[in-house]
């Protein structure tokens, strides 16, 4: 049935209402423009190694491409005992001052110098490189997860960055790459890999 512009302000109560109901309309048509063209809209951390974004409520949205681009890198899968080094490579399209960086090993690598978190400044086009002395100190297998992220606004929050991971599997005579594993699966769900 289609109503009349009489109808519509019987409806609505009178035209100031009206007025007032196209009015809020109109700009929630256009946020939601702005937003889906700008940001994604989830809570969660992707489950792949994907740039994500975000902002405090969630409801719509896709995740486009992030300014920030990071390359996680091993050496090589160690054995047990076995010093390595892993290599963070960022990268910004924008400007992105005070990134957070953070690195999130498990309990079968250890720290060998240097700290797991820190802020950094990048500048566009830009690549960065951070070293993480490692030691494997445990068989099984293992993830490795880092993450970059960078607040552009605190109210509302808004955010970009990129995470990635490394699977990896430490036995006595051999360490290997490989896909997650059921123990890596149940660890990805204990970790939240965001900074602070």
């Amino acid at each position: 049935m289609t109503r009349k512009s009489s109808d519509l302000r019987a409806v609505a109560g009178s035209p100031q209402t009206l007025t007032t109901i196209v009015g809020v309309s109109s700009l929630v048509i256009v946020l939601s423009v702005l937003l889906t063209s700008r940001i994604s809209l989830s809570r969660n951390p992707p489950q792949t190694n994907e740039a994500y974004g975000g902002v405090e409520s969630s409801g719509f949205g896709s995740v486009p491409q992030s300014p920030i681009t990071m390359e996680l890198s091993i050496s090589k899968p160690p054995a047990l005992g076995e010093q390595v080094t892993l290599t963070i490579a960022l990268t910004s399209t924008e400007q992105a001052f005070d990134t957070e960086v953070q690195v999130n090993l498990p309990e079968g690598l250890e720290l060998l110098s240097g700290s797991l978190f820190w802020t950094t400044d990048l500048q566009p086009n830009q690549t960065q490189e951070f070293i993480l002395p490692i030691k494997a100190v445990k068989n099984g297998d293992w993830i490795v997860i880092a993450s970059a992220k960078h607040t552009v606004s605190t109210d509302p929050i808004f955010w970009f960055g990129d995470i990635r991971r490394l699977y990896l599997q430490v036995a006595d005579q051999y360490g290997r790459l490989g896909a997650p594993t059921p123990s890596q699966e149940e660890y990805l769900i204990k970790v939240t890999p965001l900074p602070r």
